[in-house]
């Protein structure tokens, strides 16, 4: 959907204020720097530059030195994390920070070990594909994981998700696919937001998890009304979100908002 031009203008002023004199951004004013945090503002600056009317009020970070000089000290040290190295090539990424490719194949050939298990192989098989560019060894990641596997089972909806992402083009998907589709719309709650499996409370996280499984799917949700609404209400005077109605802002929360109302 097209975010509504406060809406979008508050969120970047509520993550620009979370930049650290390191260039990087964390979760709340007091806090430092992490990967994760600075992840959630450049994704949040991203998508405010796809979109038209937004109130350019950030340093933009391709301009922004001591953020890139962050991000480089980041790549030297590089995490051990599936999820921690594609947050920060993400942010590479936008920034405009270089990587080479044959490190980056280096590191995630030494990552994708025979232990290998769900969110690794989701966080390495997307680094693989989208910010290394190499179909082969994401091809590869992506067999490794679903070896063996006779159909999908899930837990939560962040397994459904990523199950449903890995799975794209897969025999295994289009068995489950009506399974996975039926499990996430009944996550939903009568306040419109989304438990992490059905029958628990609404959290803006898994609000997104589910609009987003659900779209790599080809589907929507049951009430999209209802899941625009419960995240809206997440919104605080500060321009970012909570996790709940009456919750602290965080850039987490505030990132998840976002791409729950874009998705939808």
């Amino acid at each position: 959907m097209m975010i509504p031009r406060e809406v979008l203008n508050g969120v970047v002023r509520f993550a620009a204020m979370r930049r650290k004199e390191t260039g990087g951004y964390g979760a709340t004013p007091l806090l430092p720097a992490t990967i994760e945090d600075t992840f959630y503002a450049l994704s949040i600056f991203e998508m405010a530059r796809f979109q038209e009317g937004h109130a350019q009020v950030f340093v933009p970070p391709w301009l922004d030195t001591p953020l890139r000089n962050y991000l480089d000290s980041q790549l030297r040290d590089p995490p051990v994390s599936g999820k921690l190295i594609y947050r920060l090539l993400t942010g590479c990424r936008i920034a405009g920070v270089p990587f080479e490719r044959e490190y980056l194949a280096g590191l995630l050939q030494g990552l994708a070990g025979d232990d290998l298990f769900l969110e690794r192989a989701y966080y390495l098989y997307r680094t693989a594909l989208e910010l290394a560019g190499d179909g082969i060894m994401a091809a590869g990641i992506r067999k490794k994981v679903l070896a063996g596997i006779t159909a999908l089972r899930w837990k939560t909806a962040r397994e459904a998700r990523m199950w449903a992402f890995l799975g794209q083009g897969t025999q295994l998907l289009s068995d489950a696919r009506e399974r996975i589709t039926a499990w996430l719309q009944t996550c939903q709650n009568c306040d419109g937001g989304f438990g992490f499996m059905p029958g628990t409370t609404s959290f803006i996280e898994n609000s997104h998890t589910c609009l987003s499984g659900l779209a790599i799917l080809g589907q929507a949700s049951d009430d999209p009304g209802g899941a625009g609404a419960f995240i809206i209400s997440c919104r605080t005077g500060s321009g970012g979100f909570s996790r709940m109605q009456g919750a602290a802002p965080f850039l987490d929360a505030t990132w998840h908002g976002l791409k729950a109302l874009w998705v939808l």
